[in-house]
């Protein structure tokens, strides 16, 4: 879309950003991604996994610019208490496990809740659901189409906008 509507006065901005994995939502990762292709985590992983990458890297270039979303950390250490509560709400079987294995449960959950911890400020102001999403926003700064996923519509929005 970038490529058959940039001349027509599409602008597209890409923004990186975390409802998971806050710890590698980095301007570092970002700057590996728009210098070198290179992706990490969950994303390496799952295209690794379809046979998209070549030598750990996308095989094309991003053309538009990428910007970083702001990550807010919420302060609030998490109780022992708060633990017990997510493991016997979540974990049934918790009380037979080894004691080496609760160890390791507990520090997943606390991970887990920490990581909760923390938001992202494009996926709380547009409630987006996960990635990719597409935000659509007119030239008069009016939020048109705000989707996860696949979106069908797209182009039609796209080209309706830049007509008007």
């Amino acid at each position: 879309m970038y490529q058959k509507y940039y001349d027509k006065g599409l602008t597209v901005l890409g923004v990186a950003t975390a409802f998971e994995d806050f710890d590698k939502n980095t301007l570092g990762n970002l700057n590996l991604l728009a210098k070198q292709n290179k992706v990490i985590g969950e994303t390496l992983r799952a295209l690794e996994e379809n046979k998209q990458l070549i030598d750990q890297q996308l095989p094309f270039h991003i053309p538009f610019p990428l910007a970083m979303d702001k990550i807010t950390k919420h302060k609030k250490e998490i109780t022992h208490n708060e633990i017990a509560m997510f493991i016997e709400q979540h974990i049934p079987d918790f009380i037979h496990r080894t004691e080496h294995e609760k160890k390791q449960i507990r520090q997943k959950v606390l991970s887990y809740l920490q990581s909760r911890l923390s938001s992202a400020e494009t996926f709380k102001l547009y409630n987006l659901q996960g990635t990719p999403s597409h935000i659509v926003i007119n030239k008069k700064g009016n939020l048109k189409a705000c989707e996860f996923g696949h979106f069908s519509d797209l182009e039609w929005i796209i080209s309706s906008l830049l007509q008007a």
